[in-house]
């Protein structure tokens, strides 16, 4: 029953537990993320990843062409131990659907006073990506 309601949601979502070993995965995280939906582990997917006492994504935002997605992570309490969720979000619609206000509201001279990328701006490229 669970596997069914998380192949119907919207969002990509992981359930791992403590240590970083992934129990589910479902299609649209895997689709976000390029991976297949049997990846075993959270360093399979996250090389940098690591284990805390907090979840180690809250409002990270994921460069995945073409995808843009803001990625939390959150725990929950079983019978047996801790469990840990998380939700991937794809914001890309809501870049561009921004983007286009943006511009129709500087028409009229009026603009907002933030944007989606002050607060999170794309990274730097890795220096093999940068031009000579």
């Amino acid at each position: 029953m669970m596997s069914s309601i998380l192949s119907h949601v919207t969002d990509g979502i992981i359930l791992y537990a403590k240590g970083g070993a992934i129990y589910h995965i479902n299609k649209r995280a895997a689709s976000f993320l390029g991976i297949p939906e049997t990846t075993q582990n959270m360093r399979d997917v996250f090389p940098n990843w690591k284990e805390g006492k907090k979840p180690s994504f809250q409002e990270t935002i994921l460069h995945r062409p073409p995808y843009t997605l803001v990625a939390n992570s959150d725990y929950f309490l079983t019978d047996s131990a801790a469990q840990y969720i998380m939700t991937i979000r794809d914001v890309t619609e809501l870049q561009r659907l921004e983007k286009n206000i943006r511009y129709k509201l500087s028409k009229t001279g009026m603009t907002a006073a933030h944007h989606f990328e002050d607060k999170y701006p794309a990274p730097e490229p890795a220096i093999s990506e940068r031009p000579a």
